[in-house]
């Protein structure tokens, strides 16, 4: 399957480059187990856009194993939207994320140094054999700073650098995927903790941030797969057929009984997992008398759109629950209407955030 568009402001992007020395527009480029999702943007709107699914086996569970076939996705992705620079999102699934708080520094080397004493006692990887980078939470005192700290294993940035290189695109950057959502989901400027969640077709991703800079990120082995394989037994009728079933139908709306009963079993293992993340993250903040609780969870993925789960969701974690406005950051409704509709626009939540990378 494949998605193509290229707006108006593309258009005049391609007819009035700006020179590369002053600014590199990059796209963002988000590579799951099944697709691969680009998106760039100029002046508070969409430059272009596009999507092509892969076949099973080049990706799994964010590790890329087969770096040539990727690399001809890449390439064809290139050709039919007109990119170079691109801004990468990496798998959740292996990363490892920490709080800290270290001296001030004089500058970034010596904060880099002082993580670095400390990486062995909160990662279990090799630290020769790690890349890690940092984000400032909060304002710092005189003498310290919290950070929270992302880590990958070495391999896993060779393995996307590698297919980038053979596709002949340029990475200005690689960024947890996490931290790409929380930059488009999270309204500009907010403060307080969120919990994210991106409920994927495989897997789903939990984050909490503070404000938009994530400090707690995990993945948990429920997807909207199992949703729509369900449906297609109980309702016997082929994958496309169940997918319009299951986001036209209304969950826990006194509907179809038998549509909920036939998604309960995974939308309540869902809930499970959500509500075991927020508890964890509710007594800590008690017992350690720092930091605030959870204020707000923001559902993103294409899976959310199912109708119902931000009010279910919301019954047991007891603070409110709602879909994300990823356009929030990008631009005003008064002003523009997206070329990607709302239900769409959900799974389009990461490349969006790496986008604004370099519209900020």
């Amino acid at each position: 399957m494949e998605i193509f568009s290229r707006t108006h402001s593309q258009r005049l992007w391609d007819a009035f480059p700006v020179p590369n020395f002053l600014k590199m527009p990059a796209a963002g480029v988000d590579i799951s187990d099944n697709s691969v999702k680009v998106l760039a943007l100029h002046e508070g709107g969409v430059r272009m856009y596009g999507s092509r699914s892969i076949a099973d086996g080049i990706v799994s569970n964010g590790e890329i194993l087969d770096t040539a076939s990727l690399a001809k996705v890449l390439t064809a992705l290139k050709r039919k939207l007109g990119f170079t620079y691109v801004r990468v999102a990496l798998p959740e699934e292996k990363a490892f994320s920490f709080q800290t708080r270290i001296g001030i520094g004089k500058n970034d080397a010596e904060r880099r140094k002082l993580i670095e004493f400390q990486l062995e006692e909160n990662v279990p990887l090799d630290p020769a054999e790690s890349v890690f980078d940092y984000t400032i939470i909060g304002e710092p005192d005189e003498a310290h700073l919290d950070v929270a700290v992302t880590v990958f294993p070495k391999k896993i940035i060779d393995q996307y650098y590698a297919a980038f290189n053979q596709a002949r695109l340029v990475p200005i950057s690689f960024e947890l995927e996490a931290q790409a959502i929380a930059r488009a989901a999270i309204p500009r400027g907010s403060k307080g903790v969120y919990m994210l969640v991106d409920f994927g077709r495989k897997r789903t991703g939990i984050a909490v941030t503070q404000g938009d800079v994530v400090i707690f990120t995990t993945t948990v082995d429920v997807g909207g797969d199992a949703l729509t394989d369900v449906i297609m037994r109980e309702y016997k009728v082929k994958d496309q057929e169940a997918e319009k079933i299951k986001n036209e139908q209304g969950f826990m709306s006194g509907g179809d009984k038998k549509f909920e009963e036939t998604v309960l079993g995974t939308v309540s293992a869902l809930r499970d997992e959500i509500n075991r993340h927020f508890s964890f993250w509710d007594s800590r903040v008690r017992k350690e008398e720092k930091g605030n609780r959870i204020k707000k969870l923001l559902l993103v993925g294409g899976n959310s759109n199912l109708e119902g789960l931000p009010e279910y969701l919301a019954m047991s974690v007891h603070v409110p629950v709602e879909r994300a406005n990823v356009w929030g950051n990008v631009l005003s409704f008064d002003d523009t209407i997206p070329p990607i509709d709302k239900a769409h626009s959900l799974g389009l939540v990461t490349v969006i955030g790496l986008a604004l990378s370099s519209e900020i």
